[in-house]
């Protein structure tokens, strides 16, 4: 009931404004056709005139600025009247000059010059007071019918528009570009008003920040965009109405409506989609970032899970020597204080090298010889410039771990090879061995399991772990990395 009650109201002052509109207009028809002087009509004309503005004046705001925005409107639309006459006044004598001349006709240029000019102007005259006022009237009812604040307005409120986003400028302004590229394809609304231009030129400028300038065609107003960085992730959009240059000056300020339906416009086709984007965007950016800290946290817990495993099956493999005599659990300790002594520090550490990695694996392989004796061989083999490029820790120690658990255990001649090679953009190191092999080429125990969960935390689907059976016996696993070189590896470890 409210609401039909609200549009009654609304429908009844729209007709109150149209009926004194035309009293008006019709008062100065008057002006202009009777013989007594036309200043004793002036008087009630802007008596009406003035209690039609003063109805548009919100009460509940301040009415001092709302006047002034009303004069102002005022001002406007006596210019653009202004401007019309003056065309029509400079068109039509032309006009009939030329009529006269192409046909050769007398009579034309002796109405030209018969023509009273000065009655002219002063119908002109009177018709752009009446007018001027009329079309004011016209414009604020309309306003009000759409409640626009004119304290708003009068502020420059509606005129400027600034939105915040917390992303970096360069983003902003990427996605910025794109979206008012789409303004002149077919993907994007036309602009439709009066005879402006239905699709903007754009122009863009850096001489105050990052600006740019969205025209039309006749419409006498323009948008400047600008984008301010504030901080290192948060960057201001501001939108701005503005008069063009040039001869639209004369209408000293935009026409509310154009300045309506321009915001509007790009709220609708440019603002609200790009602020869609641009939080999907920081949505996805903070999704990444929480997976990066869960992968951290879950290598932190294989890490952990790796440690002990290491430290018990030597443990148990000194406990065991020290049974059969003093002199080989000994030598055996000696390398456990030297394995732990690299393997503590790597372990905590996200990156290591190859030459560290080679270094725990010879410790460890030094203790497994001293418990098989003749039963076990190993050797080294690294090409130039690899034994300084990064390689993620306690990794290849789990290789050299299963082969010997899984291949040779039981062998009398076992032998592990350990190699390092570039091979392109890859860093590839692996583990030999001439045993039984592998179950599944899935990998068996925990070792192979954490390894190819921390290659895909780290790298991604940038490294892999590649296992398989030798043509001649035995088996081979492989940790595929991207090839660091030595002075990058040397930077990530100092920081």
């Amino acid at each position: 009931m409210r609401t039909e009650n609200d549009s009654i109201r609304s429908k009844a002052a729209a007709l109150t404004y149209l009926t004194l509109s035309g009293v008006l207009c019709a008062l100065g028809f008057l002006v202009a056709i009777l013989p007594q002087p036309w200043w004793y009509m002036l008087v009630p004309m802007a008596i009406l005139a003035a209690v039609m503005c003063a109805a548009s004046v919100d009460r509940s705001l301040p009415p001092a600025p709302q006047i002034r925005y009303i004069a102002r409107l005022h001002l406007q639309s006596s210019m653009q009247l202004l401007s019309v006459f003056a065309i029509i006044a400079v068109l039509m004598p032309a006009l009939v000059y030329a009529l006269g001349v192409v046909f050769d006709d007398q009579g034309w240029l002796d109405k030209l010059a018969a023509f009273d000019f000065a009655a002219a102007a002063e119908i002109a005259a009177i018709a752009c007071f009446v007018g001027s006022f009329g079309l004011t009237c016209l414009r604020l009812e309309d306003l009000k019918r759409k409640q626009v604040s004119l304290t708003d307005l009068g502020s420059g409120k509606l005129r400027v528009v600034e939105h915040r986003f917390a992303l970096p400028l360069d983003l902003v302004r990427q996605r910025l570009d794109e979206r008012l590229d789409d303004l002149l394809t077919e993907r994007i609304p036309e602009f439709s008003r009066l005879t402006y231009g239905r699709r903007p030129g754009i122009r863009r400028e850096n001489t105050h920040g990052l600006a740019t300038i969205l025209v039309w065609r006749d419409c006498p107003g323009q948008v400047r965009i600008t984008l301010t960085s504030v901080g290192e992730r948060e960057t201001v959009l501001r939108l701005e109405c503005e008069l063009r240059g040039g001869m639209y000056r004369l209408n000293f300020d935009v026409s509310p409506h154009d300045m309506l339906a321009l915001m509007t416009y790009l709220r609708i086709n440019v603002v609200q989609p790009l602020a869609g984007e641009l939080a999907l965007s920081d949505a996805l950016t903070r999704q990444d970032e929480l997976r990066m800290r869960a992968l951290e946290m879950q290598l932190r817990i294989l890490q952990a899970q790796i440690e002990p495993h290491f430290l018990f099956n030597t443990l148990a493999n000194l406990r065991q020597l020290y049974r059969t005599g003093a002199g080989p659990g000994e030598a055996m300790l000696d390398h456990l204080i030297a394995y732990l002594r690299s393997a503590m520090f790597e372990l905590r550490s996200d990156a290591s090298t190859v030459a560290q990695e080679f270094d725990l694996v010879l410790h460890y392989l030094a203790i497994m010889k001293i418990r098989m004796g003749e039963r076990l061989s190993y050797s080294f083999t690294n090409t130039d410039g690899v034994a300084r490029s990064a390689f993620p820790p306690a990794m290849l120690i789990s290789l050299v771990e299963n082969a010997i658990r899984h291949g040779l255990q039981d062998r009398p001649d076992g032998e592990v090879r350990i190699s390092a090679e570039q091979e392109g953009t890859r860093l590839r190191v692996s583990v030999r061995d001439n045993g039984a092999g592998f179950s599944s080429v899935q990998g068996t125990g925990l070792g192979l399991s954490n390894i190819r969960q921390r290659l895909e935390a780290i790298y991604g689907n940038e490294a892999w772990l590649e296992v398989g059976a030798l043509a001649d016996g035995g088996f081979i696993a492989t940790i595929v990395v991207p090839f660091v070189a030595a002075e990058e590896a040397q930077l990530e470890l100092a920081a």
